[in-house]
């Protein structure tokens, strides 16, 4: 019966969702970070970890490193072609992953979106490759200060297409690897659309890569 009214409280904290969430908030510090979200205990032993956490992101890396190398032989005319993709083509979808990392890099360290969206100041491979790797540089030391009591703090995320969302840490990481590896799967399409090999990125090809000795 306990656990019954446990689990009823907690719905009914959700439902005061932008009218009286602040019933259950305990407080919100200046970068917007917000208590946990009510959950039920039981699931916190299956769980995403910090360690795991970075290791996502260590496969996010490895598998963008990958693309930005075998897109860098290819000539500029393959390369900026408009492939009526969802991004035009291979630069304007390569653009638009580094534009949706850096943006949510930024929400995290509750800094202002990007200047200029989808990434359309970067006007060539390599203006994009280091961009992404400054972005990537900061995200690592945002991540090597990361908390397992980070993971279940909550932010307020308003998406360019309207609205408020409130997402866990958790949830946010899960997306922006996830956001990234869709779009490299557009990339791997556009790529033989050219005529050019993608290279292989699955993440069993990253944990296998990380065990291997040595050479």
């Amino acid at each position: 019966m306990r656990e019954r009214q446990r689990l009823e409280a907690d719905v009914s904290a959700f439902e005061c969702h932008g009218t009286g969430i602040d019933r259950w908030r305990h407080g919100v510090s200046g970068s917007g970070w917000r208590s946990k979200l009510p959950s039920d205990t039981r699931l916190e032993g299956t769980r995403m970890t910090v360690a795991e956490v970075r290791e996502l992101f260590a496969y996010n890396a490895w598998a963008n490193r990958r693309f930005f190398a075998a897109l860098e032989p290819l000539p500029a005319e393959p390369y900026f072609r408009d492939l009526k993709s969802s991004h035009g083509g291979l630069h304007g979808t390569l653009c638009h992953i580094v534009w949706a990392e850096q943006l949510w890099l930024n929400r995290w360290l509750a800094q202002p979106n990007p200047a200029v969206p989808q990434g359309r100041d970067l006007t060539t491979l390599a203006a994009a490759r280091a961009r992404w790797e400054a972005i990537e540089t900061e995200r690592e030391a945002f991540l090597a200060g990361l908390t397992e009591r980070r993971l279940d703090e909550t932010m307020a995320v308003k998406p360019s297409t309207g609205g408020e969302y409130l997402h866990t840490f958790r949830e946010m990481f899960r997306h922006a690897v996830d956001h990234s590896s869709y779009h490299r799967g557009q990339l791997v399409t556009l790529l033989r659309q050219v005529g050019a090999t993608p290279p292989g990125t699955g993440l069993i090809a990253f944990c296998r890569e990380r065990r291997s000795p040595a050479t």
